[in-house]
């Protein structure tokens, strides 16, 4: 029994339109920026934050802070965040650290809110440039 002409031009409309959605949930999830700063699921039970600091099309590259929290942080003052040092008994940030996107996404980053990126800030990034340019 051959299908109307109307049902085959629905089928292939909802059809176009479950692709269109599949992708742009794809990508509202990698909608990460740089200057991006972005709450993480640290695997352990805890919550981080991480800032991108250069995005590229095979590595993010970001900004650890040393804060964790118990539950997911849903806003942050951005003026608390710090690296600490490796002698601070509650932990230490990291300055660069370039992930792969994927390995970005197992984080399950969601955005918090946007700042500048500064020349400080870029500093690990172009050493790792001149380095070996691997990713975690």
């Amino acid at each position: 029994m051959p299908i109307p002409k109307a049902m085959f031009l629905i089928s292939i409309a909802s059809l176009s339109l479950l692709g269109f959605a599949c992708r742009r949930t794809d990508s509202v999830l990698q909608d990460w920026r740089p200057g991006g700063l972005y709450s993480i699921d640290n695997g352990d039970g805890e919550f981080g934050i991480v800032k991108i600091i250069v995005l590229e099309p095979q590595a993010v590259h970001v900004r650890l802070y040393k804060q964790k929290f118990a539950i997911r942080p849903v806003s942050i003052d951005a003026k608390s965040l710090t690296l600490g040092s490796i002698d601070d008994k509650d932990g230490f940030g990291i300055g660069h650290l370039p992930l792969s996107r994927n390995e970005f996404e197992s984080w399950e980053p969601i955005f918090l809110t946007q700042q500048s990126v500064s020349q400080e800030e870029l500093d690990g990034y172009e050493m790792w440039k001149q380095g070996s340019g691997k990713t975690f």
